[in-house]
């Protein structure tokens, strides 16, 4: 699954997949916008079935931080 998690991550924020880590970024991303952000948020809530709270959204920011919120919520993601 982790995987589709990238897919996810670079699908919203036009990236290569290849270039999607645990690592990635928006801080190290310039075209990592808000409305890229909230639209990565949605998809993420649709494709595992998640509701992220309000006060989550600004900590879903790294690909890592974005697979530890999904496990708080009951996803299991494992890495590679």
């Amino acid at each position: 699954m982790i995987d589709r998690l990238y897919e996810i991550v670079a699908k919203n924020i036009e990236l290569d997949l290849d270039s999607v880590s645990e690592e990635t970024s928006a801080f190290d991303i310039a075209g990592w916008d808000s409305v890229k952000h909230m639209n990565l948020v949605s998809d993420l809530e649709q494709e595992y079935g998640v509701r992220f709270e309000d006060n989550e959204l600004p900590a879903l920011t790294v690909v890592s931080a974005i697979r530890n919120s999904l496990e708080r919520h009951g996803v299991l993601i494992q890495t590679e």
